[in-house]
């Protein structure tokens, strides 16, 4: 166990170090709520809120403090009228992309000393981590693997 929590300090801090690179300030659950959108867009903002563990209120102020940075848009839902539908713009998505792949430089640059085989070993226990957790693995969007789906 108390490897296993040393890690979990390391990952936050590269966490919080990575979103630190990003070219507009976002907090740790307004980047949350970024990711959940790369994976999931678009997606209902009470489908959010569930998501990230917040009240409605705390989701939508959120919500609108990421639409004025002009990372996200909201709209009514098509399927609901009492529904607001979230997607993800293609400054958020290129945000996600830039903190991913700082993330990714961190990890390469952290495993680079190991021989090939230990990080091999590594990669299949996160993901087997990853997959207890419900984490995606396989089907993940171009932003969350570091690299911006749409030219712009």
């Amino acid at each position: 166990m108390r490897a296993l929590l040393a890690a979990s300090r390391v990952l936050v801090a590269m966490s919080a170090s990575s979103i630190e690179t990003s070219p507009v300030e976002v907090t740790l659950n307004q980047y949350r709520a970024l990711v959940v959108l790369a994976t999931s867009s678009p997606i209902r903002m009470s489908d959010l809120a569930r998501e990230l563990h917040l009240s409605a209120s705390s989701a939508t102020r959120l919500v609108e403090r990421l639409e004025k940075k002009e990372l996200v848009a909201r709209a009514m839902s098509e399927t609901s009228r009492r529904s607001i539908d979230l997607r993800l713009l293609p400054a958020g998505e290129e945000l996600v992309a830039l903190v991913m792949a700082e993330r990714r430089r961190q990890f390469h640059d952290l495993l680079s000393g190991l021989p090939e085989r230990r990080q091999a070993a590594m990669r299949r226990a996160f993901e087997e981590l990853a997959q207890l957790a419900g984490e995606p693995v396989d089907e993940v969007s171009p932003a969350l693997l570091g690299r911006v789906a749409r030219p712009r």
